[in-house]
């Protein structure tokens, strides 16, 4: 199992108690960082053949005012965009292995949102229709 995040310290913790577990830096807000990290994880473990998107941030909105922009881009470059560029990173190795999987960790809240949480709801919503797409990609090359 290959690890990631953004606090080295907390990723070094996580692979001490857990032996057999590997980890590698990645800023799932950052282009730049996700583009290294995939270059980094398949040039040391080839075989990788699954993705589990997993990063998530929720916080507290009330969209009958103004929503802090800062605070709404951060959770749909976290919660979304993240994903998609994760998943654009490793598409096309993960269509070469023999079977692979690529799984986008939503919230019950895609489906019944939460009014104090729009914008998270929203972000986990919009993965629903992006993993179908990725399950009817990584199947047509079989």
């Amino acid at each position: 199992m290959i690890i990631s995040g953004r606090r080295k310290e907390h990723l070094a913790d996580t692979v001490q108690a857990n032996p057999g577990m590997h980890a590698i830096e990645l800023n799932i807000e950052d282009p730049a960082s996700i583009a290294s990290a995939a270059r980094e994880v398949v040039t040391k473990y080839p075989m990788l053949n699954a993705l589990i998107n997993n990063a998530g941030i929720m916080h507290v909105d009330d969209v009958s005012g103004a929503i802090d922009d800062a605070v709404a881009v951060s959770t749909v470059t976290t919660n979304l965009l993240g994903p998609i560029r994760m998943t654009s990173a490793l598409v096309e190795h993960l269509k070469k292995q023999k079977a692979s999987a690529i799984i986008n960790v939503s919230s019950v809240l895609g489906f019944l949102p939460l009014a104090v949480a729009a914008v998270y709801s929203s972000t986990k919503a919009a993965l629903i229709p992006i993993r179908n797409r990725c399950v009817t990609s990584l199947r047509a090359v079989r």
